[in-house]
């Protein structure tokens, strides 16, 4: 190799080393931004108290048992002559209906075909579209809200309908905010993490226009990439 190749060869080298430097700068900046972002997001939403006014339907994104007592509870208190709860049967609807009884003029809606809390949004959506509501409040734990919230956001994009939101079961911490605690911070941690498995089923549903015939969580991949990121919260 002679002079000129060399210094050739060398400033190619540290023009490429460069030029990588400054592209994972970049990527670094934009991850930071974007995790920004989330955190904002996520504070926003479970900072937030809303007063709940009348609406056309309440919709439980199904799970634990105080958010279907919240939601029964609120359309028994005249917040709403629509019920939808997704998922859940018909049958396991009856049985909720026995134990929290609804005025008459309260509808319930079965929504049975739900695996995700994507396609918790995306079935209720439709629902919603069906029977023109325009406006709705959703109830889920508090944790599960942001991402619920942005699922079904999504979901009814330009469709005008206002969507409120009524957040159940704050872990039982005193003199201090729930989400400080550590319990609370491992629940909000796993559902950032888990946002971004909402955001990738949006993603392969606009990309598809169809949702996907196995459940998300079946492949392997996904099973270890939760094992490895997601707190175990009892």
């Amino acid at each position: 190799m002679n002079g000129y190749e060399a210094g050739w060869f060398f400033r190619k080298f540290g023009q490429n080393r460069f030029m990588r430097k400054k592209m994972i700068f970049f990527m670094c900046v934009f991850v930071l931004a974007v995790m920004l972002t989330e955190c904002l997001y996520f504070h926003h939403v479970l900072s937030r108290d809303e007063s709940l006014v009348k609406s056309d339907v309440v919709v439980v994104f199904s799970g634990r048992g105080k958010r279907i007592q919240k939601g029964y509870a609120l359309a028994g208190s005249g917040y709403a002559d629509n019920l939808l709860i997704s998922r859940e049967t018909r049958k396991r609807l009856n049985l909720y209906e026995r134990k929290y009884a609804l005025p008459e003029k309260v509808r319930s809606i079965t929504e049975d075909k739900a695996r995700t809390t994507f396609e918790n949004a995306f079935y209720a959506g439709r629902i919603i579209s069906k029977n023109q509501f325009k406006s709705i409040i959703l109830v889920t734990s508090i944790d599960h809200l942001p991402r619920s919230y942005f699922c079904l956001r999504c979901i009814l994009l330009g469709a005008g309908v206002k969507i409120q939101t009524c957040g159940v079961e704050r872990p039982p911490v005193k003199g201090r905010g729930w989400f400080k605690s550590s319990k609370g911070l491992k629940m909000i941690y796993n559902e950032m993490v888990e946002f971004w498995g909402s955001l990738a089923e949006l993603a392969i549903y606009k990309l598809n226009g169809a949702l996907p015939g196995n459940h998300p969580s079946d492949t392997r991949i996904v099973q270890h990439l939760k094992a490895l990121l997601l707190f175990d919260v009892p």
